[in-house]
């Protein structure tokens, strides 16, 4: 098992004495970067910092295309925010930018960052029925144009992990589960799965399950109290409750199948680790396990209102699966780690239960893997708590990259017109805290887990630090990576990097077109850490006087 496993990387000897990390020298963060490249910086970042430029960003972009046709517009995007945020439009362009960040000991996290824009006029191609009516599948994702264009982004893909495997530094690459496949189907496969969350805790918990609406489910079932263990007897009566119409010799067997360390009870986990596609469509599998795991979810998916997926949806869904099975095959053939980025909540649910699925396959000797936790959500400990547990008891690698997040006003948009709480953190302290307890958590379990430290917060970095420390972790070769977006937070990359830490850059790349809504929506979401850069554009001025005045 895992659990039992002494990790390589980890040496003997203490690392007790390391140099003090400093990140105000201004001097060292911006030795890479020309007088000009500063200038552009601080312009850019000033524009960023205006919250009616950014959120009128596409509606000047566009009217400007009006005025004065493409090339004008796209001549002063490229020149100012594509320059500094962007490596270029494909895998040539990158080498400059790769080149410099490999002198300065910084890897590079790349992403083909090619994403549309999904206009309110369009939103019929990214709606879905649920059981409380349509649902818009709102916000900035892969807009779904056929299989042709998903196979596409999986050559796009595959092309992008042959570049990070001649990194010099280990290779890490990001990728988005909406671009290879139709979201409306991540958000059927979401609501399916939480109708097999709303059995669980109308089964087995005390909660009353009728009182929780769809999208507090995930809160309700990552709470601890929520996960108990259910014998043989008490599953019988528990999908008695709950309306499953199954024989006792059934759900022994059942039972049977679900515990698979034979120890006389199931919970959650247990629960959910063997549901899988074929059990969430409307024709049941050959199996006579997966039959009765099968007859569980219709049962209840017909009690909530839910439809199973139908032939095409699956054969759809099971396109994706495969598209990022072959992903992951290469990721781990070519020794390169896959963030899978996080989404919408809608859409999370589903796309952390094939994330899982793909750790189970592919995390087994070495982490290749990563889920994505988005901090700013208030189940996000409890779900790195819970699978921590599960790769310890089903025995792969934890691979984590730790977010604050990135859809915070539209999630709380959204909780407000539907009417249910918001997911949300009520305030950006206890945000920090839940991100500074989940680094806690997974160092402390360090010998069976890699992190990504995804934060342009000073506090996190140093918490980070100082837990590798009293943990003995060594600051390279430790599977822990601390990344920030190009063009941003230089001075903790750089100090970082040059103090032995594994310190990366999100390194997005793509057609100027494509890449635009990518870098309207950065600026919209990170429009928080653009004004809270007061301290890089001061430090930027004193490195520019500095050149100047000496």
């Amino acid at each position: 098992m895992i659990r039992n496993y002494v990790n390589p990387k980890f040496a003997v000897r203490r690392f007790s004495t390391r140099p003090q990390l400093n990140f105000n020298e201004y001097a060292k963060a911006y030795k890479t970067k020309t007088n000009y490249e500063l200038i552009r910086a601080l312009i850019v970042f000033r524009i960023s910092s205006t919250k009616l430029l950014v959120q009128n960003a596409q509606k000047l972009i566009d009217n400007s295309k009006k005025v004065f046709g493409s090339t004008i517009p796209n001549y002063i995007v490229r020149h100012t925010f594509f320059d500094h945020f962007c490596a270029g439009e494909n895998e040539k362009d990158l080498t400059p930018t790769l080149k410099r960040l490999q002198e300065v000991n910084i890897g590079a996290i790349l992403d083909y960052a090619a994403e549309k824009d999904v206009p309110q006029e369009q939103a019929g191609a990214t709606e879905v029925q649920d059981r409380k009516g349509v649902v818009e599948v709102t916000g900035r994702i892969h807009d779904y144009e056929g299989e042709d264009i998903c196979d596409n982004n999986l050559k796009l893909t595959l092309d992008c992990i042959d570049t990070a495997s001649r990194n010099p530094k280990d290779g890490i690459i990001a990728c988005k589960l909406t671009g290879l496949g139709k979201p409306s189907l991540l958000l059927r496969v979401s609501n399916i799965l939480l109708g097999v969350r709303r059995m669980w805790i109308a089964g087995f918990t005390q909660e009353k399950f009728e009182s929780i609406p769809e999208e507090e489910l995930r809160l309700a079932v990552e709470k601890p109290e929520n996960r108990p263990n259910v014998t043989m007897e008490a599953f019988h009566e528990g999908l008695s409750r709950v309306g499953v119409n199954m024989s006792r010799d059934q759900t022994s067997k059942l039972f049977k199948f679900l515990d698979q360390t034979g120890k006389g009870s199931i919970d959650y986990l247990d629960w959910t680790a063997r549901l899988h596609l074929l059990q969430m469509a409307e024709a049941p599998p050959n199996d006579e396990m997966g039959i009765l795991l099968h007859t569980c979810v219709s049962q209840l998916a017909a009690k909530c209102g839910i439809n199973l997926l139908n032939d095409v949806e699956v054969q759809l869904t099971s396109n994706l699966l495969g598209r990022l099975r072959k992903i992951s095959q290469s990721a781990c053939d070519n020794n390169v780690r896959l963030l899978v980025d996080a989404e919408q909540t809608y859409l999370q649910v589903a796309i952390d239960h094939f994330t899982l699925q793909m750790q189970r396959e592919y995390n087994k000797s070495k982490a290749v893997v990563f889920n994505t936790y988005q901090c700013y959500l208030n189940f996000a400990r409890n779900r790195v708590i819970n699978d921590l547990q599960r790769c310890r008891r089903e025995g792969w690698w934890f691979a984590a990259k730790l977010v604050r997040g990135a859809y915070m006003v539209q999630e709380r948009r959204l909780s407000q017109e539907k009417h249910y709480q918001s997911p949300i953190h009520n305030t950006i302290q206890e945000t920090h805290n839940d991100y500074n307890q989940c680094i806690k958590l997974i160092l402390e379990k360090h010998q069976y887990s890699e992190l990504v430290i995804a934060t342009h917060n000073q506090e996190s970095i140093e918490t980070a630090v100082k837990i590798m420390i009293d943990h003995n972790i060594p600051p390279n070769r430790s599977g822990v990576y601390f990344a920030q977006l190009l063009g941003m937070a230089d001075h903790l990359s750089l100090t970082l990097g040059s103090s032995g830490y594994n310190a990366y850059k999100y390194v997005p790349y793509g057609p100027l077109d494509e890449v635009m809504p990518y870098l309207i929506r950065r600026a919209q979401e990170n429009g928080d850490i653009m004004a809270g850069a007061q301290k890089e554009r001061v430090m930027m001025r004193n490195e520019l006087k500095r050149r100047v005045f000496g």
